[in-house]
């Protein structure tokens, strides 16, 4: 898939009329605060959109499917311009590995890039503290993948 991408988060995005979660990176979810290295909170969340949409705006996205996962999202790995976006992020300091970029993800700590520099929950953690997940439809049903499409 190529074309023009839009960032939802920091980790999906919508290619081609599709909604696409980046794979081998986990960023902070939207209403995620993390604190920083004197202990004030920031919009972690909203900061690692914005750098997804930045790093969109390099040129066209091209993403290499993987498959689905439970909310019908398509899994990929893509790239933007020249930049892996799922390495981008997490070598930022704005995502964390998540079964790839661990070698990024090092030297993001060491350098105590994003959310290296202070405190932050992993977003998986956010995730279940927050009952993220709870009240969403079951997977399978084609209205209740219609409804999340537009969440």
């Amino acid at each position: 898939m190529t074309g023009r991408a839009t960032a939802v988060d920091g980790d999906t995005l919508h290619l081609g009329g599709e909604r696409v979660r980046i794979v081998g990176m986990d960023a902070p979810e939207l209403g995620q605060r993390c604190r920083d290295s004197f202990g004030a909170e920031w919009s972690c969340g909203e900061a690692a959109r914005l750098r997804l949409s930045a790093l969109l705006q390099q040129g066209d996205t091209a993403c290499r499917p993987q498959g689905r996962d439970r909310y019908g999202r398509l899994l990929a790995s893509c790239a933007a311009g020249e930049a892996d976006l799922g390495e981008a992020m997490v070598r930022g300091g704005l995502a964390v590995a998540d079964g790839y970029y661990f070698d990024s993800e090092a030297m993001a700590r060491n350098e105590k890039a994003g959310i290296w520099a202070g405190d932050f929950v992993l977003p998986a953690q956010w995730r279940r503290q927050h009952e993220f997940n709870a009240g969403r439809p079951e997977p399978g049903n084609p209205w209740n993948t219609i409804r999340e499409w537009f969440r």
